[in-house]
């Protein structure tokens, strides 16, 4: 097959299943205001020393029983007022990098990804480890991604493989990222494998 009509291919099923897949739950498209971040910090290697999620015979407390309120806000699709709920709780636990990922999610989520980038490093820049500590990597790869940055969003992805083997939406993501670079062969194989 020619390799225009393959990408041409490709590309419509992309834009069908991103669309379809992944914007539905990416909330309304009205512009949201541009709030500063809980967490500032500077750009970091987000790879470095990066700790594992804890074992699953381990327990794990969160730092404060209203997360559970928040995140079944985000399961709500309610992302504003999970953001406002985080933030809240951010105010009483400022050091919680599971608080700034859900808070980060909530941002990521209403598009705005410049800030929820913030959130994402600064739990990238954190000791302590938690369950969803693995996703950030496939979040942040998606804010790079839509910041226009596919070098960093490549690698993030490939870090989200590593930790989380055969997760189609990560091999998906890497798919986009090798139709954007012109790589058919490889966005071809992705995409396949999505």
């Amino acid at each position: 097959m020619h390799p225009k009509r393959v990408f041409a291919q490709c590309r419509g099923l992309l834009f069908a299943v991103v669309g379809v897949s992944f914007f539905s739950g990416c909330g309304n498209d009205r512009p949201a205001p541009s709030t500063t971040p809980i967490v500032k910090t500077a750009r970091i290697d987000p790879f470095s020393q990066v700790p594992r999620p804890p074992a699953r015979e381990a327990t794990f407390t969160p730092v404060d029983d209203r997360i559970a309120i928040a995140k079944a806000m985000l399961r709500g699709g309610k992302f504003e007022d999970a953001e406002t709920a985080l933030r809240t709780i951010l105010r009483d636990h400022p050091d919680d990098p599971q608080t700034t990922l859900l808070l980060g999610l909530a941002i990521h989520k209403q598009k705005r990804y410049s800030d929820a980038r913030a959130s994402f490093e600064a739990v990238l820049a954190t000791e302590q480890t938690f369950p969803e500590i693995d996703s950030v990597f496939y979040l942040y790869g998606w804010c790079a991604y839509y910041l226009g940055e596919l070098p960093l969003a490549k690698r993030a992805f490939l870090e989200h493989q590593r930790r989380v083997p055969g997760e189609p939406d990560t091999v998906f993501a890497l798919g986009i990222i090798a139709l954007d670079d012109g790589d058919l062969n490889d966005a071809e194989t992705q995409l396949r494998l999505a």
